[in-house]
């Protein structure tokens, strides 16, 4: 018998709060869309495994941990049990600094993401998984090779690229319903760039926004071996939607 629950909840920080991801002169100073902490708990015979994701370029480890140690006591199951995983997007609050307005912002964030696989866990229903690989252009290879045999970063369009996009979708096994998309791919959300005051969970939260409208369930985006894939296209809102 397998069970399966899935929960968001908005992490959206206040305006003002420094970027991570580019060196940005001023904080957040517009909202382009919500970020959200969503969580995946999953069940088969009496064992349970949660898999949270987090819309930021990412945490310190120490923090993450306790996340998952925080959630292993509410839970009752081995913190190996437990995934904490980051969007990546380049367009996202910091959640390291000495400054109040992170420090405060942080512990929330931490708060709301044990919250948010705690309800998850209260929503698990019997369902059924599937899972299926497709194919996308959706990175470029950013190691580009100089005349004089070094590397610097720039585009290498015929550099390596893992163009697999992966699709793991959970469905309600009496009404068939779907209750949850996870999609896996490959290219920085890093669309927006340093010249950007926009707060943005990037293509993979424009992709959430756009699928959850059409298939009425919740939808994360995660990130495949990216350490050298750019986004295809970059600079503007118009290519984060080409993007999505």
């Amino acid at each position: 018998m397998s069970r399966a629950g899935v929960y968001k909840v908005d992490i959206t920080p206040p305006l003002g709060i420094d970027f991570i991801g580019y060196h940005r002169p001023t904080g957040v100073s517009n909202i382009n869309e919500h970020i959200f902490v969503t969580a995946f708990v999953f069940e088969n015979n009496n064992t349970k495994s949660v898999f949270i994701s987090i819309d930021n370029i990412g945490m310190l480890v120490e923090d993450t941990l306790v996340i998952r140690k925080q959630t292993s006591s509410k839970l009752k199951i081995p913190t190996e049990q437990i995934t904490v995983v980051y969007t990546h997007t380049h367009s996202g609050p910091a959640t390291v600094s000495t400054k109040k307005i992170v420090k405060i912002y942080k512990d929330t964030l931490m708060s709301n993401a044990v919250k948010a696989a705690i309800l998850a866990d209260k929503n698990l229903q019997l369902s059924e998984i599937g899972w299926n690989v497709t194919l996308g252009e959706l990175g470029i290879n950013r190691r580009e090779n100089t005349p004089d045999g070094k590397v610097i970063m720039g585009t290498n369009p015929i550099g390596p690229v893992d163009k697999r996009v992966g699709i793991l979708v959970i469905r309600n096994e009496k009404t068939k319903k779907l209750s949850g998309l996870i999609i896996f791919c490959t290219a920085h959300p890093n669309v927006l760039k340093g010249d950007s005051d926009i707060l943005s969970a990037d293509y993979p939260g424009l992709t959430r926004e756009i699928l959850e409208n059409i298939l009425k369930c919740t939808v994360i985006v995660v990130q495949g071996a990216s350490g050298n894939i750019n986004a295809m296209y970059r600079g503007s809102l118009e290519n984060m939607e080409k993007m999505a």
